[in-house]
């Protein structure tokens, strides 16, 4: 069962909503942070944007299968340019 956490926040006559200091911190979100909205079947749906930074070294000791990858994957580009 997933875990669910209720928190009351309030609109503003602006439309801004604060988030609890314990959501900002568990989500790193700071100032400035985006986030996205999603409308779905009556529910809003609030999700951080992860930032390219967070990416960074995902596939780390996995460089060897990322290459041999990205070489297949040009291998099939190319034999596929050969046959138009």
């Amino acid at each position: 069962m997933k875990k669910q956490e209720t928190y009351h926040v309030t609109l503003s006559s602006k439309g801004l909503l604060t988030l609890p200091i314990s959501l900002r911190k568990k989500y790193n979100l700071e100032k400035g942070s985006d986030l996205k909205i999603i409308d779905e079947d009556g529910k809003l749906i609030m999700l951080p944007y992860s930032k390219a930074s967070d990416l960074f070294g995902i596939a780390k000791g996995l460089e060897t299968e990322v290459h041999n990858m990205i070489r297949e994957l040009d291998q099939e580009h190319r034999e596929s340019a050969e046959h138009e």
